[in-house]
């Protein structure tokens, strides 16, 4: 629990990430598994994720074997308002096609 506002910054981020979540967080372990269409969309800046090593490395697991598309939305964590609204048609979109 954090102790002062010093201890709820992390980067230009305010509040207290969800560290008991995130230090599970390991996509990369579970990629080989998948065998559905996929849609990753990850913010061109993540301050808690390095897309390199999560998102990206997913795509790169999977794309050989199933479809797969990878897309950079504007934004940091929480994409702008335009991103957002593109990441829903993109994925509007992706399940029309593969669901």
């Amino acid at each position: 629990m954090p102790q002062s506002a010093a201890d709820r910054v992390l980067g230009n981020l305010n509040g207290t990430p969800h560290l008991s979540r995130m230090a599970d967080y390991h996509p990369v372990d579970f990629a080989d598994h998948l065998r559905v269409p996929i849609l990753i969309i990850v913010a061109d800046v993540d301050e808690l994720v390095d897309n390199r090593l999560y998102g990206r490395k997913v795509f790169e697991i999977v794309e050989p074997t199933v479809p797969t598309r990878y897309e950079v939305g504007a934004g940091t964590h929480v994409f702008t308002e335009q991103a957002l609204a593109e990441s829903i048609r993109m994925a509007l979109v992706w399940f029309d096609e593969h669901l």
